[in-house]
């Protein structure tokens, strides 16, 4: 997290004690504030959930037959050609 960035919201949170003595000992243990440990452990996590859900991994064998699909010509189906079609009447 940048420190030029101005921090101007919040989130208010309700943990039990046994969670917050354990947030607070890592945070000691690491020499972080509280804060800045939960913000920093906070956003690893949100960006492994987005990489998660965003992020493709093909074996060495499934991206061979995706790139071979992308290079074969097909001919367009009927459908594409019908929707080619509307975009050419639409411009």
């Amino acid at each position: 997290m940048a420190a030029s960035k101005e921090k101007n919201e919040r989130i208010d949170i309700r943990l039990n004690s046994e969670h917050k003595d354990a947030l607070l000992r890592a945070s000691a243990l690491q020499g972080q504030s509280l804060s800045d440990f939960i913000i920093t452990r906070s956003l690893d996590a949100a960006n492994e959930v987005i990489r998660r859900h965003t992020v493709i991994t093909l074996s060495l064998g499934d991206l061979e037959r995706f790139v071979r699909a992308l290079d074969e010509d097909a001919a367009p189906n009927a459908a594409l050609r019908k929707a080619a079609a509307k975009y050419q009447k639409s411009g």
